[in-house]
């Protein structure tokens, strides 16, 4: 058990025989109810990693409430166990209706044997969702889109990510800039894309909800979130060229940050301080190298769009805020700049 946050802790549930080895299940302490997000699996394994995890944590389970992400055994299978009389339990309706479904598993035992599947029968019986799922019939208290969900100082909304299941739902805290996101957001893995049929399209609900990410940090919805802060030295030192003539060679301090203004869209803002040596023209041209070098402050807004994930298109509009040229210069009251950039993994 870890504490994340102020009274916000994870408790590591193992998944044993699985390539995942563990699922991460989370208690918010409130003044008067505590939270559990995620239970894991209906196995000895899990339920003793999660009492051992509650009783240091001193949780009253009569004054606790379950949020589950999806229907998936290792976030629901424990609901039984620790749901209470006055526990509510919250799942988004759809995936409420496929795990209390009676004939979930015939209707998967049809599908399998229908798809060549060898021995569906084996195959389902012994699947870990039926084998590690609750016992009895939970009643689930439903959470959809928008819907909001407090425990002590942490105000939390829900937000769709259909995909994984037809209802996995985030829980996001705008103040905070928290988010509980299940197994829509994973690791180092992509998750995969289940409830294949003829008459929906998972994989595209999949791609869509990735674009949820933008509603996260969506004008209106948190004035107070703190947005990157970026800094950034760059220097460039100019060799000699034609008759040993030499540009003076240049130091750039930038700060800047952003912000998402629309989907896809960000806007960006600058500041850069830039510091150029003076030329080196030559002894005979004494005059001219006087009137070379100087410093510049600019301020920098700018837009990015981001058109396909890892490529980028931007513009800036440097503005002198100040300058001090040494001797006379032609100087420009503003500079432009376009470009395009492309993340390489």
């Amino acid at each position: 058990m870890k504490e994340l946050l102020p009274d916000i802790y994870r408790i590591e549930v193992p998944l044993p025989r699985n390539p995942l080895r563990a699922i991460n299940s989370y208690v918010i302490r409130g003044r008067d109810r505590f939270l559990v997000i995620d239970t894991g699996m209906n196995r000895p394994e899990c339920i003793e990693a999660m009492q051992t995890g509650l009783e240091e944590l001193a949780v009253d389970l009569d004054q606790t409430d379950i949020f589950v992400t999806h229907c998936h055994s290792d976030h629901v299978g424990l609901v039984s166990l620790l749901k209470t009389a006055t526990s509510r339990v919250f799942l988004h309706p759809a995936d409420a209706a496929i795990i209390c479904d009676p004939n979930l598993w015939v209707d998967l035992t049809k599908a399998a044997r229908v798809h060549g599947f060898p021995d569906p029968d084996s195959a389902v019986e012994n699947h870990p969702g039926k084998r590690y799922l609750f016992t009895g019939q939970p009643e689930f208290t439903p959470l959809r889109e928008g819907d909001t969900l407090s425990v002590g100082q942490y105000h939390f909304r829900g937000v769709e990510t259909p995909g994984h299941t037809p209802g996995h739902l985030c829980l996001y805290e705008p103040e905070a800039g928290i988010l509980f996101s299940g197994d829509h957001i994973l690791d180092s893995i992509t998750p995969n894309i289940s409830g294949w049929d003829q008459e929906t399209d998972p994989l595209g609900d999949f791609l869509a909800s990735l674009g949820a990410e933008w509603r996260f940090h969506a004008p209106g919805k948190a004035a107070e979130e703190k947005m990157p802060l970026r800094v950034t030295l760059a220097g460039r030192y100019n060799g000699s060229g034609i008759e040993e003539f030499r540009h003076g060679s240049e130091a750039q301090l930038n700060l800047g940050t952003e912000y998402p203004l629309v989907k896809q869209v960000s806007i960006l803002l600058q500041t850069n301080y830039r510091v150029r040596a003076k030329d080196d023209i030559g002894a005979a041209e004494e005059e001219e190298e006087a009137n070379t070098g100087g410093v510049t402050i600019y301020a920098t807004p700018g837009l990015r769009f981001d058109a396909v994930p890892g490529f980028s298109i931007y513009g800036l509009a440097q503005i002198p805020l100040y300058e001090r040229v040494n001797g006379i210069q032609v100087v420009a009251e503003s500079n432009l700049v376009l470009g395009i950039s492309r993340s390489i993994y």
